[in-house]
């Protein structure tokens, strides 16, 4: 164990990290590395006080990468330190952890620490167990590449696959898969057994031959030496080609032997997706694997489940017909047997990833053509004198997860497929199936109603054709000759959004008539954009008008300091009601919550404007109950809810 106490100040923990790289270079043992290190591995470490910067943790974390430590994570509070001042002098760090090596990892791969209670000290004390894995299970069968190696496995494939079952052509499928699946199980047991084990005994074996050579080296004992030598060789090159397969790195070079690279890899990856409690949606902590795992397979059934079909016709309506009856017959051709071979064939036999190595969207289109893009048109945006412009990022959370099925369909129609082919691509994307994987054990067995699956080849095609509808609605704003684009140069094409994947730009002018077209084009799409992860990670039981920075990104905070600035100027439209009556302005007012007199009584128990409204005004005699007598006539001139839309309340 090695126990830390880190200076104050950067210059002075150059030692202790210099200290900390010479033990670790010669490190084979277990080792354990935890206390007051006196600094950040990141900015979301902190909370009040000044921001925190890359510069000022990246020898902390060069340390920890070259000595190959592992933070163990915690339970409790995300800090352990407290500068003792309240209100806004108020600092929360998080400044005392623990770190281990792979040998900890395997020996104990229990390991928790929990931050305990503060108490007689400004630093939070440190609680941590130890133990052994106890819980026994039975693991998902995983397929071995180096199986394919040993001379014996085609002669285990072949009867098996060749064997007579009868059904339709999936059901034959299935249960030849099933039988090969049993017998590879059964053939590997007898084959190689336990790998690790059998190469612990071959490693014994190989020292007690050479202790005998070197006491009688005849030819006969160096011939055994040689023996055991081989079989450990061939052990060794199993080790490095499980690890290998296990770290998921099909990058490094054949005949590569770096099997502890691999193996702390995994143990990293292993340690970060290790669950130990989990929160359930009442906000209670789930501790005990059987109880998470019923509340893991709970969520990821609803967040698989479709929701009301809510297609928009009017976006869908943007888009023309693209395919051709030429291509639509080639689509629709049943395939050779020597395309199917030919296409099968020319995929990685160590991932999912098609013939060009890329997992996905369009061959040779590289990512940094738009980042190249992006910067010369942002270039301009702070120069005065140019028309005043805006720049909206968007990245929608769980893209290939939110996918509706029959929202694809309609968009697949739209573009002119032929129905063979939508009811191809419906029997493919409509049979899933789910397990949840908690800590290696397999649970529930659940169907899917949405999403498109990750790792199949056709996935991002059909990602990027359900997405193509708000690229073409975005596009198709140019046709309003009332709409202003982003300011570009005038010998340009006229360009206002750029796109790669998930991930959207969009430039637009800051014209209130030209930004409102684009704000209505996401509003219909907004359930599956980024602003549905931000309401969900940090306003969702909050108003976000009223949320406060506790911990969270550099990007929440700086929207939270922004937001008195542009509060004021936004004014809801009503549509169904949706707005907070207290908190959000619309009423021209400003947030009636501070408009209100202090000696005047809120209602806090009404918060949506629906509650007030009488079909497409207010209800006259509520409003005098609830508000003063000016604010009441001001709502009765002033706010006119649409009686044609039903919609959420809108921004304008």
């Amino acid at each position: 164990m090695t126990f830390v106490y880190a200076k104050c100040l950067p210059l002075d923990r150059l030692e202790l990290w210099d200290s900390l790289y010479y033990l670790a270079s010669d490190m084979k043992l277990p080792w354990l590395v935890g206390g007051d290190f006196n600094v950040l591995l990141s900015e979301e470490e902190k909370i009040g006080g000044l921001s925190v910067y890359p510069p000022e943790y990246e020898d902390f974390a060069f340390c920890v990468n070259l000595c190959e430590l592992f933070d163990t994570g915690y339970k409790g509070s995300p800090f352990t330190w407290w500068n003792g001042r309240p209100n806004t002098e108020c600092i929360f760090k998080r400044l005392d952890r623990i770190f281990v090596n792979s040998p900890f990892q395997s020996l104990f791969p229990t390991t928790e620490v929990e931050h305990l209670i503060r108490t007689g000290s400004d630093h939070a004390h440190l609680f941590m167990t130890c133990g052994d894995a106890t819980t026994t299970f039975t693991k998902p069968f995983k397929f071995l590449n180096f199986w394919t190696k040993h001379t014996s496995f085609k002669e285990v494939v072949r009867p098996n696959w060749q064997a007579d079952v009868t059904g339709d052509p999936f059901w034959m499928f299935k249960q030849k898969l099933k039988r090969v699946k049993i017998a590879l199980s059964k053939w590997s047991r007898v084959t190689y057994g336990d790998i690790f084990k059998q190469l612990a005994l071959r490693e014994d074996v190989v020292k007690i031959k050479k202790m005998l050579f070197e006491e009688e080296p005849t030819v006969e004992n160096r011939i055994v030496l040689q023996k055991a030598q081989s079989e450990l060789k061939r052990y060794l090159s199993i080790d490095e080609q499980y690890w290998k397969q296990k770290a998921s790195m099909f990058w490094f070079a054949e005949g590569d032997r770096n099997t502890r690279f691999f193996n702390n890899h995994v143990n990293g990856k292993r340690q970060k997706l290790q669950l130990k409690r989990i929160q359930n949606h009442d906000g209670n902590w789930i501790e005990s694997q059987e109880r998470m795992a019923n509340v893991a397979v709970e969520f990821f059934q609803k967040q698989f489940t479709q929701e009301a079909d809510h297609t928009r016709s009017e976006l869908l309506n943007n888009v023309p017909s693209m395919v051709s009856c030429d291509q639509n017959i080639e689509l629709c051709r049943i395939p050779t047997i020597e395309e199917v071979k030919a296409a099968v064939f020319a995929l990685s036999d160590e991932s999912s990833s098609g013939p060009d190595g890329f997992t996905g969207f369009v061959k040779w289109r590289s990512i940094f053509e738009n980042i190249l893009l992006t910067q010369e048109i942002v270039t301009v945006i702070r120069l005065r004198g140019k028309p005043a412009n805006v720049v909206i990022k968007l990245d929608m959370a769980k893209a290939y997860d939110r996918v509706s099925w029959k929202y694809l369909m309609h968009v697949l129609r739209k573009i002119g497929f032929a129905e063979c082919f939508i009811n191809m691509i419906w029997n493919l994307i409509s049979n899933n199936w789910y397990s949840v994987l908690i800590n290696g054990q397999a649970s529930g067995f659940f169907h899917s109603t949405k999403g498109v699956k990750k790792g199949d080849p056709l996935s991002p095609s059909l990602f990027i054709l359900s997405s193509e509808v708000l690229s073409i609605s975005l596009n198709k704003l140019f046709e309003d000759m009332r709409f202003k684009g982003f300011g570009m140069p005038k010998w340009t094409d006229p360009l206002n959004h750029l796109a790669y994947a998930d991930d959207t730009i969009i430039f637009s002018s800051a014209d209130p008539y030209s930004f409102r077209k684009i704000v209505e084009v996401l509003s219909k799409t907004s359930k599956s954009l980024w602003s549905n992860f931000m309401w969900n990670k940090y306003c969702k039981k909050e108003i976000p008008t009223t949320v406060q920075f506790r911990q969270g990104s550099h990007v929440w905070r700086k929207m939270l300091e922004a937001r008195e600035e542009v509060e004021h100027e936004i004014l809801w439209e009503m549509n169904r009601g949706s707005t907070n009556i207290w908190h959000e302005n619309w009423t021209g007012l400003g947030a009636l919550y501070h408009i209100v007199p202090n000696d005047y009584t809120i209602n806090e128990d009404m918060q949506e404007v629906a509650e007030l409204r009488v079909d497409d005004t207010c209800d006259e005699q509520l409003l005098a109950q609830s508000f003063p007598a000016d604010i009441a006539q001001h709502i009765m001139q002033e706010v006119i809810f649409s009686t044609t839309n039903d919609s959420w309340d809108v921004p304008r």
